[in-house]
C-alpha cells in the first residue's frame, strides 16, 4: 500500500510502498510528465540525515537533468 510522506503540490510526491521509497517529480515546461524514481541506499540515507532540503535539492537535480533520470523512471 502506497504511504504519502510528503508532497508540494505541482512539485512532487515523496512516498513509501512496501519497502521501497519513491520520489514522483513533476518535470516540464509545456508538456508536462512526472517522472518517478526508486530512491537508492546513497539517497536514502541523505534523506535521513537532511529530510526534505535533501529532497528538494534531489527534486531540483531531476528537473534540471531528467535525461540523468530518465533511465531510473519506473513508468
Amino acid at each position: 500500500m502506497k504511504q504519502e510522506i510528503l508532497k508540494r503540490e505541482w512539485e512532487y510526491t515523496f512516498y513509501k510502498e512496501g519497502e521501497n521509497f519513491y520520489l514522483s517529480v513533476l518535470c516540464g515546461s509545456v508538456a508536462l510528465y512526472d517522472l518517478i524514481i526508486q530512491l537508492d541506499s546513497n539517497e536514502l540515507l541523505q534523506y535521513h540525515e537532511d529530510g526534505q532540503t535533501y529532497l528538494n535539492k534531489l527534486v531540483e537535480e531531476i528537473r534540471n537533468h531528467p535525461s540523468r533520470f530518465i533511465g531510473r523512471s519506473i513508468l
